[in-house]
């Protein structure tokens, strides 16, 4: 179950990578350069993590301009699904998304964003092995380090 987890938060954080980088300029626009990001999976929220792992990427000046909905739509397509419900308050990014295929079955994220770091969180559905669904509870959290490489 580890490894299929590992591969699937390791899946998740690339569509974050570039659900990131497709951000839009209002009301915060992301700032260009090199993010570094965590994701991590628990049983529950604020509990003891179950996977961890860490990335770095490249976010250009092109890639910050995108609406919430086409953001939602970069995150959702790059777990192979498809999101819904995607609203914008402020700095607040919240949506659904369900899976037709794979481990994820569903999740519902809500992502805190300022120019330089973010914070994605949400409960999702998983299926094991053995069929069965299992709640868990995701989060990225990524921060800008400085200029692109």
């Amino acid at each position: 179950m580890r490894n299929s987890m590992t591969l699937r938060a390791s899946v998740i954080f690339l569509a974050s990578i570039y659900f990131v980088a497709t951000s839009n300029a209002d009301p915060v626009k992301f700032t260009a350069g090199n993010w570094e990001a965590t994701v991590t999976m628990s049983l529950a929220e604020g509990g003891e993590a179950i996977v961890t792992d860490e990335f770095s990427g490249c976010m250009s000046e092109a890639e910050t301009r995108n609406s919430p909905s086409e953001l939602a739509a970069a995150f959702a397509g790059g777990a192979e699904c498809v999101q819904s419900n995607v609203q914008s308050v402020g700095n607040t990014i919240t949506f659904d998304m369900v899976c037709a295929k794979g481990t994820l079955q569903s999740a519902s994220y809500t992502m805190e964003r300022q120019s330089d770091y973010f914070l994605m969180a949400g409960p999702q559905k998983i299926r094991l092995k053995n069929g069965a669904l299992k709640d868990i509870w995701g989060t990225i959290s990524a921060r800008r380090t400085g200029a692109c490489s």
